[in-house]
């Protein structure tokens, strides 16, 4: 690669006798041109990869001077502003019992040389956030300290995944331990009151499968309750048909919060039983009426009413299902039960505080 310069050559009077010429061997200078070029693609791309990877993300990249002010701040976290920390050093921007845990990294990073690494939490955004830290220092050519390089990265998210996580972990714990107690109860009561194994194993069966069904519920909401209209189809659902003419349900949409649900949903089963066995359930005219509502602000009350069913008498000895709905259930949920053996049909009305049902 040249540069050629050509320039006629004159007389006195002006006229054209020869050339003057220069040549200039610009290939070094090409080369170093080209290779600039591409060193300068190569870090724009380079650039352009880093800013992906860490736009949007939780990472933060700074750089410090010697004097630990910040001169370099690259995606920075919730809540801060690099211009506000530009060129100021961690002790201008942070109170002491804030900022004291970086602080002593970053001095220690300085002061021995070695990359520092920790976790560390700040009040940022209006809430403590958590955040993995690692400072290394910056060499000169004579291998002098001149400067700090920090990655810091955001795991306030893993930390309250990992705080939900326990919460959940404690609470399936909670769960079973009342579950496998209320499962022992219930095998205890039933199998006092059977005959013989075969009316044992099908009594026993129906009751889990009432509570398996209400905890289909409870899962399918992730536990945070159970909409009672849904819980008293499935409880209803395995004698007759939720929208069969037997079937009068009258209540405002309600959730109930999970132990309410359950006892609930056991005390539909019990009732639901004995309608098909002796009550409304077991003549085609038999009529079931179900109101709730939320009364005086803070109770929540339930109503079963069966109606031109059989003759009702009051069972002689007490079965397990009136022992759970007189007992149980009230007891569970700080509330009454109320059971009446009327003429025209079983009642059972159902009181509870308010605070059971998901506001």
């Amino acid at each position: 690669y040249l540069r050629l310069s050509i320039e006629p050559l004159r007389d006195g009077a002006g006229d054209t006798i020869g050339l003057t010429s220069a040549v200039v061997d610009l290939t070094e200078r090409h080369d170093y041109e080209t290779r600039l070029h591409a060193l300068t693609t190569s870090l724009a791309q380079a650039n352009a990869r880093f800013d992906l990877a860490l736009r949007g993300s939780s990472i933060m990249v700074f750089t410090h001077d010697a004097d630990l002010r910040y001169n370099w701040i690259y995606n920075p976290a919730t809540g801060l502003v690099p211009d506000e920390m530009l060129g100021r050093t961690d002790e201008a921007i942070w109170p002491p019992d804030v900022g004291g845990p970086i602080i002593a990294m970053k001095r220690e990073a300085m002061a021995t040389g070695q990359p520092q690494h920790g976790e560390i939490v700040m009040p940022l955004a209006g809430s403590d956030r958590h955040f993995q830290v690692r400072i290394e220092p910056i060499l000169a050519g004579d291998h002098a300290i001149v400067g700090l390089a920090g990655v810091v990265v955001d795991v306030t998210e893993t930390h309250l995944q990992e705080a939900h996580l326990r919460l959940v972990m404690r609470e399936l714990t909670h769960r079973s331990k009342n579950l496998l107690a209320v499962i022992q109860a219930m095998a205890r009561q039933t199998a006092a009151r059977s005959e013989d194994p075969r009316t044992f194993v099908a009594r026993f069966s129906a009751r889990l499968r009432s509570m398996a069904a209400s905890h289909d519920l409870l899962v399918a909401q992730e536990w945070h309750g159970a909409i009672l209209r849904d819980l008293v189809n499935v409880q209803i659902g395995q004698a007759i048909d939720p929208g069969s003419e037997q079937l009068k349900v009258e209540g405002p949409f309600i959730s109930l919060r999970p132990d309410a649900a359950q006892n609930i949903g056991l005390a539909l089963h019990e009732l639901t039983t004995n309608a098909s066995k002796y009550g409304a359930l077991s003549v085609p005219d038999g009529r079931i009426t179900l109101r709730w509502a939320i009364r005086d602000g803070n109770r929540f009350h339930l109503r079963w009413e069966e109606t031109n069913g059989p003759d009702v008498v009051r069972p002689e000895k007490t079965g397990f299902g009136v022992t759970l709905l007189e007992r149980t259930v009230g007891q569970a949920l700080d509330g009454e039960v109320k059971l009446a053996f009327a003429p025209g049909g079983v009642v059972c009305d159902i009181d509870i505080p308010a605070s059971h049902v998901v506001a």
